[in-house]
């Protein structure tokens, strides 16, 4: 473990997407890159915050003219009347949790997560 590191702008991203992809624990990400865990720590919570910075640039609800519009859009294209969105979801597989383990079994005994997305028929989310 490499102790008084800074990271480099660059890595600290690299480490927080490294952390919100892999669907782990922090921990999994502090021994793979072999940074100790507070730096991942802070790592993470800078990314995170810039992440939700961007957020309302990137995901938000589409206002009622361009509801009516991409539900117009979706019936044209897919005979589906009055869609204006789509969700889907999958079980994504986990280490197993050292707390509350058992609130992370799915019905298929393995550890996971629920994930979902919600998008439109341009694969816009």
């Amino acid at each position: 473990m490499i102790l008084n590191t800074t990271l480099l702008p660059s890595q600290q991203l690299m480490v927080g997407f490294k952390f919100l992809a892999s669907g782990s624990f922090q921990q999994v990400v502090d021994y793979t890159i072999k940074v100790h865990r507070r730096t991942v720590s802070r790592a993470i919570t800078r990314v995170t915050r810039a992440i939700l910075k961007l957020r309302k640039e990137f995901v938000y609800w589409p206002i009622p003219e361009q509801c009516a519009a991409i539900a117009l859009e979706t019936y044209e294209q897919n005979d589906f009347p009055y869609v204006e969105g789509v969700i889907d979801g999958t079980r994504s597989k986990i280490l197993k949790p050292e707390n509350h383990e058992v609130a992370f079994v799915s019905r298929k005994d393995f550890h996971s997560i629920n994930v979902q997305i919600c998008g439109n028929d341009r694969l816009m989310i």
